[in-house]
């Protein structure tokens, strides 16, 4: 199907590409990406509100972009609306649980599925976290994708250690989640989706390191709201960028 767009002085190119890109014909120029599969967040929305797209000082209606404000706009990691996940991990300690999730959004695809070859992920853990003491040992985890309805337990999975609190415990006695089991590891059974990683190569990145991961077993597979960054900012959960 081909399209044929005059550009007008009333249309300039910049606003031409973002909605070219937030129909789905690109990757979205806000960060996300549009129409792939239930594990891949970028699949769900762009969650630029209507009304504030934007492209390189350009934009329309409200939440446009000003030359200045262009100028003066944060570093690239600055102003990421990232996808919410929780990193569920055990140690393999004799005699140890130390069962524990954590928050992450330093999360990508890293691969897609094809023949023979399982798709791939990359997650950056911070050294000093149980979460990351845990995978190392073991060098598994599952990742769970986040909806919105998890912001109430974001404070309690990634503000606080598994070292000091029974996280799990606490998301079932307080929070009234149910939590279930994939091959040894617990997950939300509210979750949009579930998937099992298996470390195939770590990254020395400073203060976290970065797990090269396969996909093995998914599980939980759901429609829902993904929970982004933004979402919490919004809520007060995390600080204004």
């Amino acid at each position: 199907r081909r399209m044929t767009v005059r550009l007008t002085r009333s249309f300039p190119l910049a606003w031409f590409c973002c909605l070219a890109s937030c129909s789905g014909w690109a990757p979205c120029p806000h960060g996300q990406w549009l129409g792939v599969s239930a594990l891949d967040p970028f699949s769900q929305r762009c969650p630029t509100p209507a009304g504030t797209l934007r492209m390189n000082g350009g934009g329309i209606g409200e939440g446009a972009e000003t030359a200045k404000g262009f100028t003066e706009a944060k570093k690239p990691w600055q102003r990421l609306n990232l996808p919410v996940y929780s990193i569920s991990s055990k140690s393999l300690i004799e005699g140890e649980s130390r069962k524990t999730m954590n928050i992450a959004t330093y999360v990508s695809t890293a691969s897609l599925p094809r023949e023979g070859q399982p798709p791939m992920y990359t997650v950056a853990l911070f050294k000093t976290s149980l979460s990351y003491a845990n995978v190392k040992e073991s060098n598994r985890m599952l990742l769970q994708l986040l909806g919105e309805e998890h912001s109430k337990v974001v404070e309690l999975l990634g503000k606080t250690s598994g070292r000091d609190k029974d996280k799990l415990g606490e998301l079932t006695r307080v929070h009234g989640e149910a939590v279930l089991d994939l091959n040894g590891l617990p997950y939300l059974a509210s979750s949009l989706a579930v998937c099992e990683l298996n470390v195939a190569q770590w990254v020395d990145a400073g203060d976290h390191e970065i797990a090269l991961c396969t996909v093995g077993a998914t599980a939980a597979e759901k429609r829902g709201r993904v929970l982004y960054t933004d979402f919490l900012r919004e809520g007060g959960i995390l600080a204004p960028l």
